[in-house]
């Protein structure tokens, strides 16, 4: 199993193989006040991958990969979640927006550790499963971006 930390690591250098007016950029940690306003708009301690990422980047911009990703930004998701903006539940499960794509597309990620990770395509109110963990979709996200990288044009790609 891989854990988000490494996910990450593959993601950059996948994303050092693109042009640097398409390479994603990120922000600096979430500070803790932040993560503290995330949890309690979600009602939910973050579970412990989720926090690995907020540790290391409070946000990543991919908008010029395929769709655009957009990961993390917990002042934005804490706005998005006090609004209502995305499901809170997808079966049994609770989840919370970890991000979105760049056609509005959300990535729902458990608050139960380890749980999986689903794409909500606002359009139809659609769940897809997209990961089994959210180091998963991290490393999901990094083949996305080497794919792009290598110009994969029948690759299925999160986003879009």
């Amino acid at each position: 199993m891989t854990n988000v930390k490494s996910a990450l690591a593959r993601f950059w250098s996948a994303a050092d193989l693109l042009e640097d007016y398409e390479r994603p950029t990120s922000n600096a940690p979430a500070t803790p006040e932040h993560l503290a306003l995330f949890e309690a708009a979600i009602g939910d301690p973050l579970p412990p991958d989720a926090r690995d990422f907020f540790q290391a980047h409070d946000s990543i911009s991919a908008m010029d990969v395929h769709n655009g990703y957009s990961i993390g930004g917990s002042a934005i998701l804490t706005r998005s979640v006090s609004r209502g903006d995305f499901p809170t539940k997808i079966d049994s499960w609770s989840v919370f927006p970890i991000g979105s794509d760049g056609g509005g597309n959300a990535f729902l990620a458990t608050v139960a550790e380890g749980g999986p990770v689903w794409k909500w395509r606002h359009d139809v109110g659609l769940s897809v499963w997209l990961a089994g963990s959210l180091a998963e979709f991290f490393g999901r996200l990094a083949d996305d971006v080497r794919a792009f990288a290598d110009g994969e044009t029948d690759w299925d790609f999160m986003a879009g």
